[in-house]
């Protein structure tokens, strides 16, 4: 009976562990759908909006590191030159706390205007943290 009690207490103590594991990784993966669709409307607030306050979000070939407001000056020029963007598919999620890591395959798919031709499809793995109010946001990401 003894067993009994001590092993219900642990699983009462683990369900909640496994389920709040779950449910930021489905918070995650619903913030990357967000920013997917959010990015293909060319809707820049909203893009902005899945990022912290404090993001650094790494842009062009030189990955020249750009606070969030400069990002926001930057962001009509790749709608102009990237239009359409594609996640693949979210290969892993990794959630340690209030921090994560999201490692997903992209595909972009280049205007006429833009200086190379064709698709590119890479790997990028956005790192997050959780806010105080709960909500999962970017902070910096890596391609």
């Amino acid at each position: 009976m003894k067993h009994l009690i001590v092993s219900l207490a642990l699983v009462g103590f683990l369900v909640p562990l496994l389920s709040s594991a779950g449910s930021d990784e489905e918070a995650i993966t619903a913030l990357v759908k967000e920013w997917e669709s959010a990015y293909n409307n060319h809707d820049a607030q909203q893009v902005l909006a899945c990022w912290d306050e404090n993001g650094v979000i790494a842009s062009g070939a030189r990955k020249t590191p750009l606070p969030k407001p400069k990002y926001a000056e930057y962001l009509p020029a790749r709608f102009d030159l990237l239009p359409k963007l594609e996640v693949k598919r979210i290969q892993d999620v990794r959630v340690a706390s209030d921090r994560a890591e999201a490692t997903i395959l992209l595909t972009n798919y280049p205007s006429p205007k833009a200086n190379w031709r064709g698709r590119t499809e890479f790997q990028l793995t956005f790192s997050l943290l959780k806010g105080q109010d709960g909500r999962w946001r970017f902070v910096a990401w890596d391609y």
